[in-house]
């Protein structure tokens, strides 16, 4: 149901760290922003139809206990009971997952609320879709993004892929934020930078990120006309984005 591009941030990666080395160890920087930027696996996205359905929600304060092993469903009727969902929920963004031996379908619906946005995140469970958090998003959904809104991938290395929701910001031209949610834990979270308090900006946004298949990932800020950019890899001792050094230049 997906289709999976692949395109490796290491070219973009070197060249920053060239302009770091030029300048005597300061925080890698470029002249200008990167004109590549990765691709993923793209999400399924679609216009929400208003039809109203039923969903089942995982008790609070429990994780649904899943079975050994996952399938995708066979016919139609997960899409169907997805699209109705979403009707239901005047979502502005559906993405779907498929099943794999280690996790259920997952999916995600969004929904704009002006000055920002919620986020809901199911799984398929025997014959319907449980409603396991809803997550309040600090910016509004860039429901228009190309490649999708959301897209699924491994960051933080747990069996469940983690849902990267793209929202509207960035300091870069044509620039964009973006949140992660995880099921690290068993529990759907929004993954916090490690040392961000709540004073400093909101602690869960990335900035003009730029993400490859690997675990390390990079987000750009735009500072006196350069690109200044911050490499980041998921803690699970803290469960957040720890800080990472630049890619080394030989």
């Amino acid at each position: 149901m997906l289709t999976r591009t692949t395109r490796s941030l290491l070219p973009l990666l070197l060249a920053v760290a060239g302009v770091a080395a030029c300048g005597g160890g300061t925080a890698p920087a470029a002249t200008a922003e990167p004109a590549t930027t990765a691709t993923s696996p793209a999400a399924t996205t679609t216009t929400a139809t208003p039809t109203a359905p039923a969903a089942t929600t995982a008790p609070a304060g429990s994780a649904t206990a899943p079975p050994t092993t996952y399938a995708t469903p066979t016919d139609s009727a997960a899409d169907q009971a997805l699209s109705d969902l979403a009707g239901a929920r005047g979502a502005d963004v559906v993405s779907l997952d498929p099943a794999t031996p280690d996790q259920p379908a997952l999916a995600a619906l969004v929904t704009d609320e002006g000055t920002g946005a919620t986020l809901e995140l199911l799984h398929w469970e025997r014959s319907g879709w449980v409603a396991d958090a809803t997550l309040a998003l600090p910016e509004p959904v860039l429901a228009d993004r190309e490649g999708g809104a959301v897209q699924w991938r491994h960051l933080t290395q747990d069996l469940w892929s983690d849902a990267v929701v793209y929202l509207q910001g960035g300091t870069l031209h044509s620039g964009v934020n973006a949140v992660v949610a995880s099921h690290h834990g068993g529990r759907w979270s929004l993954v916090p930078r490690e040392g961000v308090e709540e004073g400093e900006g909101s602690p869960v946004l990335l900035g003009n990120p730029l993400f490859d298949d690997g675990a390390v990932f990079v987000t750009r800020a735009s500072a006196g006309g350069e690109v200044v950019a911050q490499y980041w890899r998921f803690d699970t001792t803290t469960g957040a984005w720890g800080e990472q050094p630049g890619p080394s230049v030989d």
